[in-house]
């Protein structure tokens, strides 16, 4: 399902923005939701229930959604490099 679409960059420019920019940008801001709001207490909460399998889990995804943080990173920085996002 498709949460939304890119509408313009803003700033009167008129353009609109890359669908692509569009969805890198999305991505990027529920993975980091997810790692600075979430993770951490769902890591809590299964400490807290002695459900250490639930634990080692929830950290093995938060390390994946950090290298996948990371992948969406660098081609944003891409795209501003290469004038892709304005």
């Amino acid at each position: 399902m498709v949460e939304g679409t890119a509408q313009s960059t803003g700033k009167g420019s008129g353009l609109p923005m890359d669908n692509c920019c569009f969805d890198i940008m999305t991505q990027t801001e529920k993975k980091a939701d997810f790692l600075y709001r979430a993770a951490d207490t769902y890591i809590q909460d299964a400490q807290a229930a002695n459900r250490q399998e639930l634990a080692h889990l929830w950290n093995t995804i938060k390390q994946d959604e950090k290298r996948h943080l990371d992948l969406l990173k660098q081609e944003l920085a891409r795209d501003v490099q290469e004038g892709r996002l304005r």
